[in-house]
Parts: C-alpha cells; structure tokens; sequence
C-alpha cells in the first residue's frame, strides 16, 4: 500500500472523531447561545438605542435558521462520508478479486504440477467432489 492510503480502520477512526467533535460543538454552541434572561443587567433599552434597530437585527440568522445551516452541514459530511466509504468499498472488492485470481493461479500451477490432487483443488477452491459449489 502506498503511504497516502487510508485503512478502513483508521477511516473508521476519523469519522467518529470528526461526529464526537461535530456533536461537541452543537452542543457547545446550543448551550452558549445567550437568552433574553441572560441579558438582563446588562443593557436596558435606552443603552442599545444607539447600536442596533429591529432592521438590523433583521440581517441576522434565527436559531431555526442556524439549526436548518448545521443540519445541511451535517447532511453534507454525511454524504461525503458516504462517497469514502463507496469508494472503499469498490477498492476493497478489487482487492479481494485480486486475490481471488492470484489464489486461482496457484492452485492451478499446484495441480499441473501434481503438488495437489484433483479433490485438493477442488476442496481449496470451494466446492465439493461432484463438482457443484459449497
């Protein structure tokens, strides 16, 4: 395997570490959001006159709307996650017919060399001694 290559284990990994840490800044960000309780004392209405209008307020996003763009990121990973494995999964399948073939050729070049019997061969290679597969 070339250095760049990623085990399934190891992808494994990072999939749960990225969830675990999705997951701890929704919940950071969920409990930090200031309320209107939390507010309180600190500035009155006259205080804020000169800092922002119901208007400006507006350009803002909503919790719901916060909620909506984190579940869409959310989605997003998701489906990219979804693609490595896919991806994986066909390089996986590849590997295996590789080796499916190169196993093939070696009990063919064991047979033609009378190394193994006929019914070794046949018991390697997965099926029975009347010919059908297991």
């Amino acid at each position: 395997m070339a250095s760049k290559e990623i085990t399934t284990k190891q992808l494994s990994q990072q999939i749960d570490t990225l969830a675990s840490r999705l997951d701890e800044f929704i919940m950071f960000s969920l409990e930090h959001v200031a309320t209107k309780e939390d507010l309180n004392g600190f500035a009155t209405k006259e205080d804020l006159k000169g800092f922002a209008t119901k208007e400006d307020l507006k350009a803002f996003a909503t919790k719901e709307e916060l909620y909506r763009e984190m579940n869409i990121q959310k989605l997003d990973i998701i489906d990219r996650m979804d693609d490595k494995f896919a991806d994986m999964k066909g390089e996986l399948i590849a590997l295996h017919k590789n080796s499916d073939k190169k196993f093939n050729s070696l009990i063919e070049i064991l047979r033609k060399r009378k190394g193994i019997s006929k019914q070794e061969a046949m018991r390697l290679l997965g099926y029975s001694y009347s010919g059908t597969a297991r």
